[in-house]
């Protein structure tokens, strides 16, 4: 070797070995001595593996010790030898070196043992405890008591007077805070016992951490706070003020955090964050085969005051396990951002006899629920499973912005005996559910969803989905779920949205985005509804709300109360019946306009590579439909539609039809304005009867082969009727109103209008723009009724002399133009005859004379026959002079009084001090 020489390096390798031998000798043969600072010292001797502890202070129930350090080796034992009885052990570290704690905790009978070491507590793969009542582990500085002493590990305070017989009421942490670690331990307490770790950061590499019916806490806790100890029920607990900073708190490697037992059992992680990470879980409940009718478990609490991630196949769950007996607690999580993800789940299960816990995320920021994988589920459950007696828990989440993506759920589900639980979501800013951005197509039912569903033989009813935001957003296949697949009713969808809501497109797997409630094949109950409030909702390319029935159950109702409504590029608003229920009611109330266009120019691709569960779209149409299919005997549902404006356009539709046995719904529709242009259509087209449409408009357009009809198709079906009631009817290029029917009777015809343009009545369809009502023959037409105004200008005028004055005479003499004179002006204002639309009369600008309204006889057209009536009218004259009235101004008469020609009106012509004159 160069530059070391061989021998040097041999040294310094031998230093280097010896060095590393006495730092492991020093792990390995870690002591407990110690520290002689109390008036009763504590006492250790070293039995073989056992250090036995004895001596220590005590005051009243209370055994203080502190040791100098305090360190158990792999195998050996820490044996607190107190008297029965003592309650609680009282234990500091007061020396600068960590406790590594790799072998067992013991004390006798059923004292709590609470050890604090502001430099860090490690507890190793094989720590153990064998103690009888709770204990705590800390790297606070001192313990204090409620008559203000401190028993204090730090070297400045552990000579101050302590030996209170006081219970202790707090931590108080320094200005150096340690960390615990639990490196694959497993630490266990007595049945309804406390099990504490409360650092610095706290960190549980793999391991468990089981108190069964008891409590567990764990707690991050910055520098320079103080924690209080208090009781949570039986057990011990931590109480944090609201403003104290904290530290971390990571479980990973499959930690275990667990109080299950066959009642009780809470747990409670405060933390600044909680990252759970590696199939980790943290978990209460009832146990499998234990329990009665009055246990319950209690709540897990998580309060981290920056963010909660879970991730990796990590679980939070209150469950009543099979066979066990008694109700779940709750889940409640408070943090400043909730993340889910790769199979991470927050869940309340009832799969025994009993209730589901609630789960409550109270989020200040965001929640975030992302898939990320295709082989894991993610999101937040209740569930009543299968042969399970209980209801299902809700699913309440509070905060700025969700979102729940690519797979990812919130939901609630009845399988067994009991009611679904409700899902409430109320988010400030945005909620968000986007589908899915890579391929689960080969994973049942990949689709980002809240859902509510009571599933077959269950006995319950789904629940309500409500979700309160500013804006809601619905995109790549995501879906709002509610089904019924059992006795039960499915729950509704209640959606209210400050701003706006969107339901957009479709995901790599084929479903449409949507909300839909479905009653089942197997599903007696009802249908849930459909509520939506909002400015603008917005469904396209290819999106659905939906309400479906399979089942002998109605299908639910839809109701939307908007300022706009859009249905673009096959975009659909429909309720249909496959079955022996009852399609239900589509309500519209639109305040500004409803615009429907295009098609989805995927629909055709997407039904015939996947089945109608995941493309559930009517057709490839945009639009409003109200139908049933060709296997139902069920009834159609009705449509209602109130709008400032109705656009339908592109072949858009506006259908309520029966295909099936049972009639068809009815459509009305009251707009301000309702115009139909390219192929667009409104229909009640039936095979089994009924199917009528009711429009009240000020204006109907229809335009480039668009139509209005109610044609029915089978043998002995009437046509619908169609009344329209509107002050102008055009249409133009093929646009036609029909009431047909090919095997029966024709249906019936009813227009009331002012003015009707481009299109007439006629006894069969032709190439032009057509009212018909045809029959299967001539002789089973049906009827044709338009009633419009009769009025015939050229009726009750007067001819006009062609030449009543001299108009030559009646032009003043101009003034000179050298003359610094102003000319005199005679000027008449009005609107000159033109009123402002055909719908509009001429206002009666009142001269003299005042204008007569014309009375507005109808005239009535039923097929061929026309029958016209015109009422006697009083005579309209045209003006004859002109007079002044007591205020000096000129106005006109219908009877012209005597002329003057040397009238002083006209006499002076005198550039000077001429007047204007004007009439209004």
């Amino acid at each position: 070797m160069t530059g070391f020489g061989s021998s040097r390096w041999n040294q310094f390798l031998g230093v280097a070995i010896a060095i590393t031998h006495i730092f492991s000798a020093n792990y390995a043969l870690a002591q407990i001595t110690g520290d002689r600072t109390l008036p009763n010292n504590s006492n250790v001797t070293k039995d073989g593996n056992t250090f036995n502890i004895t001596g220590g202070t005590q005051a009243g129930s209370n055994l203080f010790h502190s040791f100098q350090e305090f360190s158990i080796s792999t195998g050996d034992t820490a044996f607190f030898n107190n008297a029965t009885d003592i309650q609680n052990i009282l234990t500091r570290v007061t020396g600068g070196s960590v406790s590594n704690i790799d072998g067992l905790i013991k004390a006798n009978g059923t004292a709590n043992l609470f050890l604090i070491n502001p430099n860090g507590v490690i507890f190793g793969e094989n720590a153990r405890l064998n103690i009888g009542g709770s204990f705590l582990a800390s790297t606070a500085s001192s313990f204090k008591f409620a008559d203000g002493t401190n028993f204090s590990a730090t070297p400045n305070h552990t000579n101050a007077p302590l030996l209170t017989v006081n219970l202790p009421i707090g931590l108080q942490y320094g200005s150096n805070t340690g960390n615990i670690q639990v490196q694959s331990s497993n630490l266990q307490v007595s049945p309804g016992k406390t099990l504490a770790l409360a650092g610095g950061n706290v960190q549980l590499n793999g391991g468990q951490l089981l108190a069964p019916g008891g409590r567990i806490e764990l707690a991050g806790v910055a520098e320079n706070n103080t924690i209080d100890l208090s009781s949570k029920g039986f057990h011990l607990g931590l109480s944090f003020p609201n403003d104290g900073q904290r530290k971390d708190v990571d479980l990973s490697n499959g930690a275990q955090v667990s109080v299950i037992a066959g009642s009780g059992g809470s747990i409670a992680i405060n933390a600044r964050n909680l990252n759970m990470s590696g199939s980790s879980t943290v978990q209460a409940g009832i146990e499998s085969g234990k329990g009665s009718v009055d246990s319950r478990a209690f709540d897990i609490d998580i309060n981290a005051t920056e963010a909660v991630t879970v991730d990796a196949a990590s679980v939070i769950s209150n469950t009543v396990q099979p066979r066990a007996i008694g109700n779940s607690g709750n889940i409640n999580i408070t943090t400043g951002s909730l993340t889910l993800t790769s199979n991470g789940q927050v869940r309340t299960t009832t799969s025994g006899q009993g209730n589901a816990g609630d789960i409550n995320i109270f989020a200040r920021d965001t929640v975030l629920f992302d898939r990320m994988r295709s082989d894991a589920s993610t999101g937040a459950y209740t569930t009543v499973e299968t042969r399970a007696v209980g209801d299902g828990g809700d699913i309440n989440i509070t905060t700025g912005s969700l979102f729940v993506k690519n797979a990812a759920a919130v939901l609630a589900r009845s399988q067994g005996q009991g009611d679904a639980g409700a899902i409430n979501i109320s988010a400030r800013d945005v909620v968000s559910f986007d589908g899915v951005s890579f391929n689960l197509a080969n994973i049942s039912g990949a689709a980002s969803s809240v859902g509510s569903t009571e599933v077959a033989n269950a006995i319950g009813n789904g629940s309500t989905i409500t979700i309160t935001t500013g804006s809601l957003f619905v995109t790549n296949g995501a879906r709002l779920i509610a089904n019924t697949f059992g006795l039960g009713n499915a729950g509704n969808i209640n959606i209210q949205a400050r701003d706006r809501i969107v339901f957009d497109g479709f995901g790599l797997n084929g479903y449409s985005s949507g909300a839909v409630t479905n009653v089942e094949s197997t599903g007696e109950g009802k249908g849930g509804s459909i509520n939506i409030t909002t400015k603008l909702l917005s469904i396209k390319n290819g999106a659905v709300l939906g309400a479906r029935t399979r089942g002998k159950g109605d299908g639910g109702n839809i109701i939307l109360n908007v300022e706009n409504l859009e249905a673009i590029n096959g975009g659909q608003v429909f309720t249909t019946s496959f079955s022996s229920g009852k399609a239900g009611n589509i309500t519209l109330n639109v305040t500004d306009n409803v615009t429907l266009a295009g098609t989805d120019s995927s629909y055709f691709a997407r039904r015939e590579r996947y089945t109608p569960v995941i493309v559930p779209n009517v057709a490839s149409t945009s639009g409003l439909f109200a139908n049933t299919s060709d296997t139902s005997t069920g009834q159609g549902g009705e449509l209602i539609i109130n709008t400032g404006t109705l656009n339908i356009r592109d072949q858009a539709q506006v259908t309520v039809s029966s295909a099936g046995s049972g009639i068809a719904g009815s459509l009305k529709i009251n707009a301000d304005s309702i115009r139909l242009l390219n192929q667009a259509k409104i229909s009640a087209d039936t095979k089994s009867g009924a199917g009528n449409i009711t429009l009240r408009s000020h204006d109907l357009i229809l335009g480039n082969n668009s139509s209005i009809t109610t044609n029915a198709t089978g043998s002995n079906i009437i046509g619908g009727n169609i009344n329209i009631d509107t002050d102008v009817l055009a249409a133009f290029v093929n646009s036609d109103i029909s009431a047909n029917s090919d095997q029966f009777f024709g249906g019936r015809v009813i227009i009331n209008t002012q003015g009707l343009f481009g299109t007439q009545f006629r006894q069969s369809p032709t190439t032009d723009s057509d009212i018909t009502a045809t029959g299967a023959s001539p002789e089973l037409s049906g009827t044709v009724q338009i009633n419009t105004p009769d009025v015939d200008p050229s009726q009750g005028l007067v001819q006009l002399h062609v030449n009543l004055i001299d108009a030559s005479q009646q032009i003043a003499t101009g003034c000179n133009g050298n003359q610094q004179q102003t000319r005199g002006s005679f000027i008449a204002t009005g609107r000159g005859g033109i009123s402002p639309s055909p719908t509009q009369p001429l206002m009666t600008d009142e001269v003299l004379t005042s204008w007569i309204l014309l009375a507005e006889p109808v005239q009535e057209q039923q097929q061929s026959q026309r029958t016209d009536s015109v009422n006697n009218l009083t005579q309209i004259v045209e003006a004859q002079g002109w007079e002044i009235n007591t205020d000096g101004e000129v106005v006109l008469v219908a009877t012209a009084p005597t002329v003057t020609p040397d009238s002083s009106l006209f006499t002076s012509i005198s550039c000077s001090g001429v007047s204007s004159t004007t009439i209004n």
